[in-house]
């Protein structure tokens, strides 16, 4: 990655630090001077308060009491004076200077505080009774003014979670662009296929402003367009390598479909030279070029779709249908088709194909002999099981499928051919005579998702 020389690299951990850092220094210094103020301004007011109160009473109750000199009522107006105030320390004295009453509690001192002594002279038609003299008690004050804080200490966490907001918002406001196209260069990976191209890895995580970029991210970027990069050239080499094989796949099925077109003209060569053959021997050498020619049909229908996966089973069936109808010829028997569009693997179609024309060739030989009839040729999936069906309205079939004598080569075929591709035969034999194929969804699956079949 080359980098402008006098572009200014900016490290966004240090810039959220100093954010975050400035919040909190503001917060802390409001919370200080918030504290202070309303501490002494409460504290004042509660003082004020308590003092006009003190006063109010000493002007009208304590004056009265020592006008009349009733020590009972002074001591009396006294102690209410003390039980409804805030006092730590009350004393009346007369007006010869003797004390007639008393009060005084331990207090600790408050340094940010006055402790000092107030004295109220009381005076009545112009004649000196005496004087009182208080201090308050601070500490009592605060407990009676808790409330004023708590409404202050509401307002502190207000402001702290006002704070904490503001945070939050700069510092998603700050993440959120480089994080945002993080997430869009990401994103890109899951259309690499649709999207390649080679400015395509130029993409900016400073959006607009390169001067704005952090320098945290850069690491993270050039991870992911190292990578990016990486799945583009395996993509490339993958693609091609796929195309590679998909050529020698074709070639190689064209060459074998070549093959056996060879060597079936290489087999009706020899037939046409033959002059003594017997129809026996016909019948097994057009049996033999039926197999050929269905297998040959397999590879020709890979290279008209194109795959190399598997071959369609409705095309596959119909065109052995119609193989079998050149070869062994109408005769009176009409095929009834009626399958279903699936995919099988090339070997797994071959061997159902064969046992299709093996069937096939059964029943014009057997079933009806010569005579017309009608031949069912069916593929229908059961659940989890693909069920191959070929069926007639013959007489049925003098031996079982399912376990044949050693001559009956057919049926024997039949057999080798089910146990190859991991499939079941069924038999039904009497009114008619049918066979089914049951080939488990699974098998099927497993088969395409072998090596040969995975492209």
């Amino acid at each position: 990655m080359v980098r402008n020389q006098g572009t200014q690299r900016k490290s966004f951990t240090h810039d959220v630090s100093l954010s975050i850092a400035g919040m909190f220094v503001l917060l802390l210094v409001l919370i200080t001077l918030g504290w202070t103020v309303s501490a002494i301004i409460l504290l004042q007011n509660s003082i004020k308060t308590e003092e006009k109160y003190i006063q109010s009473i000493l002007k009208s109750s304590i004056t009265k009491a020592l006008w009349e000199m009733d020590e009972k009522a002074l001591e009396t107006v006294a102690q209410s004076v003390i039980s409804n105030s805030a006092l730590a320390e009350f004393v009346v004295q007369n007006e010869e200077g003797h004390t007639v009453f008393s009060y005084s509690k331990k207090v600790p001192p408050l340094p940010f505080v006055s402790s000092e002594k107030s004295i109220f002279k009381h005076f009545e038609n112009s004649f000196y009774l005496g004087q009182t003299s208080y201090k308050i008690d601070v500490f009592s004050l605060i407990e009676r003014t808790g409330r004023n804080y708590l409404i202050y200490l509401f307002s502190v966490v207000s402001i702290f979670v006002f704070m904490l907001i503001s945070t939050r918002y700069i510092l998603l406001q700050r993440l959120r662009e480089p994080l945002d196209e993080i997430v869009s260069l990401i994103a890109t990976y899951g259309t690499l296929a649709a999207t390649i191209k080679d400015d395509d890895a130029n993409l900016s995580l400073y959006s607009k402003d390169e001067h704005h970029g952090y320098i945290e991210f850069e690491g993270i970027k050039g991870l992911l367009l190292s990578l990016r990069e990486t799945i583009l050239n395996q993509f490339k080499e993958l693609n091609k390598a796929i195309q590679d094989r998909e050529l020698l796949m074709r070639e190689l099925n064209h060459r074998i479909r070549n093959n056996l077109q060879l060597l079936a003209a290489i087999i009706n060569q020899q037939a046409d030279e033959s002059i003594s053959m017997e129809p026996r021997e016909r019948q097994i050498l057009n049996k033999l070029l039926g197999r050929i020619d269905t297998i040959s049909e397999a590879y020709g229908l890979l290279l008209e779709t194109r795959k190399i996966n598997g071959i369609e089973m409705g095309s596959y069936l119909s065109a052995i249908c119609g193989l079998f109808y050149q070869t062994v010829g109408n005769g009176g028997l009409e095929i009834n088709l009626r399958v279903m569009s699936v995919v099988f693997p090339l070997d797994v179609a071959i061997a159902s194909g064969l046992i299709v024309y093996e069937l096939l060739t059964n029943t014009a030989m057997h079933a009806y002999a010569g005579r017309s009839g009608n031949a069912n040729v069916s593929l229908q999936q059961e659940e989890n099981t693909f069920v191959l069906t070929v069926s007639d309205q013959g007489p049925g079939s003098p031996v079982s499928l399912l376990h044949p004598p050693e001559t009956v080569l057919g049926f024997r075929f039949i057999n080798a051919l089910a146990a190859q591709i991991n499939a079941q035969l069924e038999e039904q034999n009497g009114n008619g005579y049918s066979v089914s194929l049951k080939i488990g969804v699974d098998t099927i699956q497993t088969a395409m998702n072998k090596e040969l079949y995975s492209t």
